[in-house]
């Protein structure tokens, strides 16, 4: 069987999470809740689910699970969950409602499954707890406003350590502590992850060392914010380094991403100050790159916009920080766009009048402004919009 299964959390008090007693105290007081489900939400391997089945299993409730991915209409959504939830115990003893990847509602043919998952939401008599990895996507507004939120934050190292070690216990394994680090490191705060990897890699009560270091990579795609997490909420920087491993952006590409959230995440400004320290140091090397076409470069960039950032704190912030993407190319784009019909305006007079661009720009533009302002139209073969900018 295997050990995720196995050494599974049977108590509440098992689970590593802090937030755990706010998922108990919503269990136990269901009827006086104002909203009637939580969405626990947090990187992969940051024990959700098995928190959800811990609750459950300490006070004898029935965990009815469903994944969201696995119903793809609204129509289905609405048949299976609502029986899910209307349904009766089958022992009597209550039961909890757990829908699984929220956050995979996607695409068209998943079109107000979220929507529907809110309506069920104020009618089922039983408590709902949703996870999601992710819970801030606009497809998921309506059920942020339904739900309590609750935020499952990534495990540090020691803390996977810790209970790799207890397996290793259990089991009677030989295990030598530098090893279960590395292990533990890998996973990156996935402890469900550090578990199969260290089934994997035992062989008769003994870790094989040519098997940890032979763990490839996780055949997955993170998303930007998740990848943030690694970098803003540790000072690790052997997980920092891991943190893009499997963004698929470009590394300049997610220097605006960490541009635009830093002051968010780092509040002390001497935190700051080294963090952006490295984020400068990584800019003049992505230049070098561009310019001199010197790739190797990136093996000092991508250290810099990793492992520095992660070490430039003291200590990590624990408030929730809602990452956004910068609007910088937003603001270009739209100042573009204002101006746009001054410059067409330009290019015009500059024509005529057998001058620059620029010179008609900065010189005769205004003057016409002032001109159409009282009432004196120029003949230079503006339309009426045009004039019409002008006047205003």
């Amino acid at each position: 069987m295997p050990w995720i299964i196995t050494y599974a959390p049977t108590k509440a008090a098992e689970c590593l999470q802090t937030e755990t007693e706010k998922v108990v105290q919503f269990v136990e007081t269901f009827a006086k809740q104002k909203k009637k489900a939580i969405l626990l939400w947090g990187p992969p391997g940051s024990c959700k689910s098995s928190t959800v089945y811990a609750i459950a299993k300490e006070r004898n409730l029935e965990v009815i699970e469903t994944n969201a991915s696995d119903f793809r209409t609204k129509d289905a959504i609405s048949s299976r969950l609502g029986a899910a939830m209307f349904q009766q115990s089958l022992f009597s003893s209550g039961k909890i409602v757990l829908v699984d990847e929220v956050d995979g509602l996607s695409g068209t043919k998943d079109r107000g499954g979220a929507q529907e998952i809110a309506k069920l939401v104020d009618r089922s008599p039983y408590p709902i707890i949703l996870t999601a990895n992710e819970p801030f996507s606009k497809k998921l507004k309506a059920l942020r406003k339904k739900a309590v939120l609750i935020e499952f934050s990534m495990l540090d190292t020691t803390s996977v350590q810790r209970v790799l070690e207890q397996i290793c216990k259990k089991e009677q394994i030989t295990a030598d502590e530098k090893v279960l680090r590395m292990i533990a490191r890998r996973s990156g705060g996935d402890l469900r992850a550090a578990i199969n990897d260290l089934q994997s890699v035992t062989i008769n009560k003994q870790i094989d060392p040519e098997r940890v270091h032979s763990l490839g990579d996780r055949d997955h795609t993170e998303q930007i914010t998740m990848a943030l997490l690694k970098v803003f909420k540790t000072q690790d920087p052997l997980i920092a380094l891991e943190a893009f491993d499997n963004v698929q952006e470009p590394l300049d590409q997610l220097m605006p991403w960490i541009d635009e959230n830093l002051p968010l995440e780092y509040t002390r400004s001497a935190d700051l100050a080294r963090a952006y320290h490295a984020l400068c140091r990584a800019d003049v090397f992505k230049r070098r790159i561009m310019r001199r076409q010197h790739w190797r470069y990136l093996a000092t960039m991508r250290p810099l916009l990793t492992a520095g950032i992660a070490v430039a704190k003291d200590e990590k912030n624990t408030k929730r920080i809602d990452y956004k993407e910068t609007r910088r190319f937003l603001k270009i784009w739209q100042a573009k766009m204002k101006y746009n019909k001054r410059q067409t305006i330009a290019e015009k007079i500059a024509e005529q009048l057998h001058c620059s661009t620029h010179k008609a720009l900065t010189h005769i533009v205004p003057y016409l402004q002032h001109q159409v302002r009282h009432g004196m139209i120029p003949s230079l073969d503006l339309d009426a919009e045009e004039i019409a900018w002008l006047a205003h």
